[in-house]
């Protein structure tokens, strides 16, 4: 019954899963009906404009953290490339004298 309403999507996204864990009702309805039926603005009520504020606010922490994330790795990478270049420079000047 549950089955023949919800989309047959194999993947489950992380924000699908956060919207589940802060409204199941919500992600029920999302899953089943139309997003232009979800969203309509005649049926929201406060503690939906709460929810997708949270969400909002939840998506932007993520996209933050993995800017932040993947400077942090090309910096790191950076560092140790420049790490051996000093190294193999400083062996290869010792070695020559």
């Amino acid at each position: 019954m549950l089955r023949n309403k919800i989309k047959n999507n194999t993947k489950i996204s992380a924000s699908e899963i956060n919207q589940f864990v802060y409204s199941p009702k919500l992600w029920y309805k999302k899953r089943t009906r139309k997003k232009s039926k979800v969203l309509n603005k005649n049926c929201k009520s406060e503690k939906n404009d709460k929810l997708r504020k949270v969400f909002r606010r939840g998506n932007r922490f993520h996209k933050y953290f993995l800017l932040k994330y993947n400077l942090f790795l090309i910096l790191k990478r950076l560092f140790i490339l420049i790490l051996f270049v000093f190294v193999f420079y400083l062996l290869h000047f010792y070695i020559k004298f």
